[in-house]
């Protein structure tokens, strides 16, 4: 018996859908730095980091700042330490 594919993404990895510069944002804004401070890091306009950060939440199922580093400290992907 095989998962359906649409069983499959209900099942799946949230975290795993992002793209690697949807990560890159999240782990950005989890250790503080602001939009400006992405988008000069990253070469990008701040609007398309706006972009990917509101993408990464969307499919996280995130609303706000708070909540992505909440996230990323159950996820381990930043020390609670620094």
């Amino acid at each position: 018996m095989s998962i359906s594919p649409l069983l499959a993404d209900e099942t799946r990895d949230p975290y795993q859908t992002l793209t690697p510069r949807e990560r890159e944002v999240l782990s950005m804004v989890v250790n503080g730095l602001t939009t400006h401070d992405i988008a000069t890091r990253l070469l990008l306009s701040p609007n398309t980091v706006h972009r990917h950060r509101n993408n990464l939440m969307k499919k996280l199922g995130l609303h706000d700042r708070l909540d992505l580093l909440r996230y990323c400290l159950r996820r381990g992907l930043v020390d609670p330490e620094s």
